[in-house]
């Protein structure tokens, strides 16, 4: 009988891991997770705009950071309409 609870335990194993699988690989999940990111990428380039105005950074470094944060921003974006395309 040992085997069968062994073959059963191991089952049981397998569809938790499937289930957390599941949800983390879910569409909805994953454009949730790449707005947020977007969104945090806008707000970071919107400081640092404001920094560049408030005379707290020079034009050198405002343009290398914000340039680089607004084509994550940018690239997110995209990528999360790529995701709705594809799961619809």
């Amino acid at each position: 009988m040992g085997g069968v609870e062994e073959a059963k335990s191991g089952c049981e194993e397998k569809v938790r891991e499937l289930a957390e699988l599941s949800e983390v690989y879910d569409p909805d999940n994953i454009r949730s997770a790449l707005q947020e990111a977007a969104h945090q990428s806008d707000l970071e380039a919107e400081n640092i705009a404001e920094r560049f105005l408030a005379g707290d950074i020079d034009v050198d470094h405002f343009l290398m950071d914000y340039v680089e944060i607004r084509k994550v921003s940018k690239f997110t974006n995209f990528k999360k309409a790529t995701a709705t395309l594809v799961s619809y």
